[in-house]
Protein backbone atom coordinates (compact mmCIF):
# COMPACT_ATOMS: atom_id res chain seq x y z
CA UNK A 1 0.00 0.00 0.00
CA UNK A 2 1.21 3.53 -0.88
CA UNK A 3 0.73 6.34 0.80
CA UNK A 4 0.51 9.63 -1.51
CA UNK A 5 -0.68 13.39 -2.15
CA UNK A 6 -4.37 13.33 -2.95
CA UNK A 7 -4.89 13.82 -6.73
CA UNK A 8 -7.97 14.33 -9.02
CA UNK A 9 -7.82 10.79 -10.09
CA UNK A 10 -8.68 9.75 -6.10
CA UNK A 11 -11.72 12.23 -6.04
CA UNK A 12 -14.23 9.77 -7.31
CA UNK A 13 -13.13 7.12 -4.55
CA UNK A 14 -12.77 9.54 -2.15
CA UNK A 15 -16.39 10.79 -2.34
CA UNK A 16 -17.58 6.88 -2.07
CA UNK A 17 -15.35 6.42 1.23
CA UNK A 18 -16.79 10.06 2.34
CA UNK A 19 -20.47 8.90 2.32
CA UNK A 20 -19.40 5.71 3.95
CA UNK A 21 -17.61 7.02 6.88
CA UNK A 22 -20.10 10.11 7.56
CA UNK A 23 -23.30 9.02 6.53
CA UNK A 24 -25.88 11.75 7.52
CA UNK A 25 -23.39 14.22 7.97
CA UNK A 26 -24.12 17.76 5.88
CA UNK A 27 -21.17 17.68 2.89
CA UNK A 28 -22.07 13.45 1.95
CA UNK A 29 -26.03 14.27 2.34
CA UNK A 30 -25.46 17.19 -0.86
CA UNK A 31 -24.51 14.27 -2.88
CA UNK A 32 -21.25 12.58 -4.54
CA UNK A 33 -20.77 14.77 -7.76
CA UNK A 34 -21.15 17.71 -5.13
CA UNK A 35 -17.86 15.90 -2.88
CA UNK A 36 -16.31 15.75 -6.53
CA UNK A 37 -16.45 18.98 -7.25
CA UNK A 38 -15.74 20.42 -3.54
CA UNK A 39 -12.71 18.57 -3.93
CA UNK A 40 -11.46 20.12 -6.87
CA UNK A 41 -12.12 23.22 -5.59
CA UNK A 42 -10.53 22.49 -2.25
CA UNK A 43 -7.44 20.78 -3.91
CA UNK A 44 -7.09 23.10 -6.66
CA UNK A 45 -6.90 26.36 -5.23
CA UNK A 46 -4.57 24.52 -2.92
CA UNK A 47 -6.76 25.34 0.39
CA UNK A 48 -6.85 21.52 1.32
CA UNK A 49 -3.69 19.42 1.09
CA UNK A 50 -3.89 15.77 2.16
CA UNK A 51 -2.77 11.72 1.98
CA UNK A 52 -4.60 8.91 0.03
CA UNK A 53 -3.61 5.56 1.35
CA UNK A 54 -3.72 3.57 -2.48
CA UNK A 55 -3.27 0.10 -3.03
CA UNK A 56 -3.32 -1.53 -6.98
CA UNK A 57 -4.69 1.76 -7.55
CA UNK A 58 -7.59 2.16 -5.54
CA UNK A 59 -7.81 4.49 -2.41
CA UNK A 60 -8.78 2.58 0.73
CA UNK A 61 -8.24 5.90 2.99
CA UNK A 62 -7.62 9.44 3.00
CA UNK A 63 -7.31 12.54 4.95
CA UNK A 64 -7.40 15.99 4.53
CA UNK A 65 -6.22 19.54 5.95
CA UNK A 66 -5.69 23.01 5.45
CA UNK A 67 -3.14 25.57 6.47
CA UNK A 68 -5.61 28.58 7.12
CA UNK A 69 -9.01 27.74 8.48
CA UNK A 70 -9.86 31.23 8.54
CA UNK A 71 -9.38 31.31 4.84
CA UNK A 72 -10.35 27.92 3.94
CA UNK A 73 -13.84 28.42 2.36
CA UNK A 74 -13.32 31.69 0.68
CA UNK A 75 -10.39 30.19 -1.10
CA UNK A 76 -12.26 27.22 -2.35
CA UNK A 77 -15.34 28.83 -3.37
CA UNK A 78 -13.18 30.82 -5.57
CA UNK A 79 -11.84 28.14 -6.96
CA UNK A 80 -15.18 26.21 -7.11
CA UNK A 81 -16.42 27.60 -11.37
CA UNK A 82 -20.24 26.97 -11.07
CA UNK A 83 -20.00 23.04 -10.56
CA UNK A 84 -20.01 23.57 -6.67
CA UNK A 85 -22.83 25.86 -6.31
CA UNK A 86 -24.82 24.00 -9.26
CA UNK A 87 -24.10 20.50 -7.61
CA UNK A 88 -25.41 22.01 -3.97
CA UNK A 89 -28.43 23.63 -5.40
CA UNK A 90 -29.60 20.39 -7.22
CA UNK A 91 -28.89 18.42 -3.52
CA UNK A 92 -31.10 21.41 -1.86
CA UNK A 93 -33.54 20.78 -4.15
CA UNK A 94 -33.62 17.30 -3.12
CA UNK A 95 -33.72 18.15 0.50
CA UNK A 96 -34.60 21.93 1.40
CA UNK A 97 -34.19 21.09 5.35
CA UNK A 98 -30.29 21.29 4.16
CA UNK A 99 -30.35 24.83 3.39
CA UNK A 100 -30.54 25.72 7.69
CA UNK A 101 -27.28 23.13 7.64
CA UNK A 102 -25.67 25.69 4.99
CA UNK A 103 -26.43 28.59 7.63
CA UNK A 104 -24.91 26.26 10.46
CA UNK A 105 -21.71 25.78 8.07
CA UNK A 106 -21.35 29.47 8.32
CA UNK A 107 -20.93 29.53 11.51
CA UNK A 108 -18.92 26.68 11.85
CA UNK A 109 -15.63 28.75 11.45
CA UNK A 110 -16.34 30.77 14.69
CA UNK A 111 -17.34 27.81 16.78
CA UNK A 112 -14.17 25.66 16.10
CA UNK A 113 -11.86 28.82 16.10
CA UNK A 114 -8.95 28.22 18.11
CA UNK A 115 -6.71 31.74 19.08
CA UNK A 116 -3.17 31.12 17.56
CA UNK A 117 -4.08 27.58 15.85
CA UNK A 118 -4.58 28.02 11.87
CA UNK A 119 -4.36 24.46 10.56
CA UNK A 120 -7.05 22.05 11.07
CA UNK A 121 -7.57 18.69 9.90
CA UNK A 122 -11.10 18.47 8.12
CA UNK A 123 -11.76 15.08 7.05
CA UNK A 124 -10.40 11.25 7.27
CA UNK A 125 -12.32 7.78 6.39
CA UNK A 126 -10.99 4.73 5.32
CA UNK A 127 -13.00 1.79 3.55
CA UNK A 128 -14.57 -0.40 6.15
CA UNK A 129 -13.20 -3.48 4.67
CA UNK A 130 -8.96 -1.92 6.00
CA UNK A 131 -10.71 -0.93 9.55
CA UNK A 132 -8.73 -2.99 12.12
CA UNK A 133 -5.30 -3.24 10.34
CA UNK A 134 -4.16 0.70 10.85
CA UNK A 135 -4.43 1.77 7.73
CA UNK A 136 -6.15 4.74 9.14
CA UNK A 137 -3.47 5.35 12.06
CA UNK A 138 -1.34 5.40 8.71
CA UNK A 139 -2.71 7.41 6.60
CA UNK A 140 -3.10 9.99 9.26
CA UNK A 141 0.32 9.67 10.07
CA UNK A 142 1.09 10.27 6.26
CA UNK A 143 -1.06 13.55 6.66
CA UNK A 144 0.58 14.96 9.49
CA UNK A 145 4.44 14.57 7.97
CA UNK A 146 2.81 16.64 5.53
CA UNK A 147 2.16 19.09 7.84
CA UNK A 148 5.37 19.02 9.41
CA UNK A 149 7.17 19.52 6.25
CA UNK A 150 5.29 22.69 5.58
CA UNK A 151 6.26 23.88 9.43
CA UNK A 152 2.84 23.31 11.01
CA UNK A 153 3.59 22.37 14.59
CA UNK A 154 -0.02 22.67 15.99
CA UNK A 155 -3.44 21.75 14.49
CA UNK A 156 -7.21 21.13 15.63
CA UNK A 157 -9.90 18.54 14.32
CA UNK A 158 -13.73 17.57 15.43
CA UNK A 159 -15.55 14.99 15.95
CA UNK A 160 -19.03 13.77 16.57
CA UNK A 161 -19.24 13.85 20.12
CA UNK A 162 -20.98 9.81 20.12
CA UNK A 163 -18.00 8.69 17.93
CA UNK A 164 -16.66 6.04 20.56
CA UNK A 165 -13.99 4.14 17.92
CA UNK A 166 -12.70 8.18 16.78
CA UNK A 167 -12.73 9.30 19.82
CA UNK A 168 -10.48 6.43 21.56
CA UNK A 169 -8.02 6.66 18.42
CA UNK A 170 -7.53 10.04 19.37
CA UNK A 171 -6.80 9.46 23.15
CA UNK A 172 -4.08 6.86 21.75
CA UNK A 173 -2.84 9.83 19.30
CA UNK A 174 -2.32 12.03 22.12
CA UNK A 175 -5.40 14.65 21.09
CA UNK A 176 -6.06 17.32 23.33
CA UNK A 177 -9.86 17.82 24.01
CA UNK A 178 -10.58 21.54 24.53
CA UNK A 179 -14.70 21.99 24.14
CA UNK A 180 -17.38 21.18 23.18
CA UNK A 181 -20.15 22.71 20.65
CA UNK A 182 -23.88 22.15 18.74
CA UNK A 183 -24.05 21.89 15.13
CA UNK A 184 -26.47 20.01 12.72
CA UNK A 185 -28.34 19.04 15.87
CA UNK A 186 -25.68 17.12 17.31
CA UNK A 187 -23.12 17.45 19.86
CA UNK A 188 -19.30 18.09 18.60
CA UNK A 189 -16.41 17.33 20.52
CA UNK A 190 -13.05 20.16 19.72
CA UNK A 191 -9.35 18.78 19.77
CA UNK A 192 -5.67 20.12 19.37
CA UNK A 193 -2.63 18.46 18.69
CA UNK A 194 0.64 20.05 19.38
CA UNK A 195 3.53 17.80 17.68
CA UNK A 196 6.11 18.82 20.49
CA UNK A 197 3.79 18.07 23.36
CA UNK A 198 1.75 15.43 22.73
CA UNK A 199 2.23 11.48 23.95
CA UNK A 200 1.73 8.82 21.58
CA UNK A 201 0.32 5.48 23.11
CA UNK A 202 -0.45 3.54 20.05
Amino acid sequence: MEFVPIAPQHYRRMAELHEQGMAGGFLPSLGPAFLRALYAAMFGSGAARGAAAVEDGRVMAFCYYTDDHAAFFRRTLRHGSWRVPFWAGLGFLRRPRLLLWLLETVRYQGRADVPGVSAEIYAWAVDPACRRQRIGWRVVDATEAMMQAEGIRVYTHTVYDDNDKAIGFYEQRGHELLDHFELYGKRWALYRVDFDRRKIRG
